[in-house]
């Protein structure tokens, strides 16, 4: 399935670098990328009354709205690369950007979660899933960030990941 990420960004230079790794490192198709600034050029989809009600006092304030286009295995990567470039707030929502239909709206968050293992980093990662189903729902998926062990005479002692774990916020 398709997401719509809309992400805030405060720095026209925030949203470009965002704009870029969604494209390089990403694989997003700069086709299914719009770019909406006070005083710009006019992108391909305009935003939708909606859109324009959430976000036009940003933009008039000079704030940039990135809007992306990311399948399901994309949608974490993406979410975090726009909190990476500075997007000051981000939302999710199913749907094609190309066809500006009115569809339902739905906020996705992310959290930092840190989890160890005596056996192995796949471990930690499993483990710290584990817990974090206890807690949250709707979880569509997790980004890795850091990798660390602990050695204790001449051995590894424990294993810990830092990872986002993506959720979806219900109504």
């Amino acid at each position: 399935m398709t997401r719509i990420i809309t992400g805030l960004f405060r720095k026209r230079g925030d949203a470009e670098r965002a704009v870029e790794h969604l494209v390089q490192k990403l694989g997003v198709d700069r086709n299914k990328i719009a770019v909406h600034a006070a005083g710009g050029a006019t992108p391909r989809r305009p935003l939708s009354p909606e859109e324009r009600e959430t976000y036009g006092e940003a933009l008039s304030r000079g704030d940039i709205v990135l809007s992306a286009e990311a399948d399901e295995p994309r949608l974490e990567r993406a979410l975090a690369a726009f909190k990476e470039f500075g997007a000051v707030t981000t939302r999710t929502r199913s749907g094609v950007l190309r066809t500006g239909r009115d569809t339902e709206m739905a906020i996705a968050s992310v959290t930092k979660i840190t989890a160890a293992s005596s056996e192995s980093f796949d471990a930690a990662i499993r483990e710290g899933l584990e817990r974090a189903n206890q807690t949250l729902r709707g979880i569509t998926g997790l980004h890795v960030l850091e990798q660390k062990a602990s050695v204790s005479n001449g051995s590894i002692a424990e294993y810990r990941v830092t990872m986002e774990v993506t959720f979806i916020l219900e109504n």
